[in-house]
């Protein structure tokens, strides 16, 4: 996107979306992948997560966990699928047998499975990318960085854009996305969250 700035230098209409296409796993990876979403219930649905980046860009542990609880509570058709390079415990809520940590699988394989989701909810990170550039519908949650400059670019999604960190971000935020997206997932969306008003006295 950065990089982009340079060809609308020369033609202010052109569009980064317009000369995007997913990218092409190797076939191993793509069938290693597969090969793990088959292990799911027949006609179950997949919820890729990733949550592991840079300490900044992560939203807390806990408050994911409550909305991976209350997302399977809802759903009980889904399992959650983790992703990433960091164990998080993340399969230790009430419905743990229904979140599966596939962490530390070559990187292909990983943004395969992405790939291969039914939906996807992660933080400003490549899985995010993959998801966007496959077309799985999609919850970001962005605090330090900004979606309009780091975000999706064509891929369905509900972007959660707190003012300056992830803690602003709640489990009903989330969890409200989620829904909205599984209501709606042909949509484009940004939630910008409002900066905590302190009371002075």
């Amino acid at each position: 996107e950065l990089a982009f700035d340079v060809v609308r230098l020369f033609d202010p209409r052109s569009r980064l979306q317009d000369f995007t296409a997913p990218p092409c796993y190797p076939n191993e990876a793509r069938a290693e992948a597969r090969k793990l979403r088959e292990q799911l219930s027949p006609g179950g649905k997949a919820l890729a997560v990733h949550a592991d980046t840079g300490q900044k860009k992560m939203w807390d542990g806990v408050k994911l966990m409550q909305t991976l609880d209350t997302f399977l509570d809802l759903h009980p058709e889904f399992t959650v699928l983790l992703v990433g390079g960091t164990p998080q415990s993340l399969d230790c809520g009430l419905y743990g047998d229904r979140v599966i940590p596939c962490y530390g699988l070559p990187l292909p394989v990983s943004m395969a499975l992405v790939t291969e989701a039914d939906f996807f909810l992660g933080i400003d990170s490549c899985m995010l990318h993959a998801a966007d550039f496959a077309g799985v519908p999609s919850v970001g949650l962005f605090g330090p960085t900004s979606a309009a400059e780091f975000g999706f670019l064509v891929g369905p999604h509900i972007v959660i854009q707190a003012p300056n960190t992830m803690a602003e971000i709640e489990a009903t935020d989330v969890t409200d996305a989620l829904e909205s997206l599984l209501a709606e997932p042909h949509q484009f969306t940004v939630r910008y969250l409002s900066t905590p008003q302190v009371e002075t006295g």
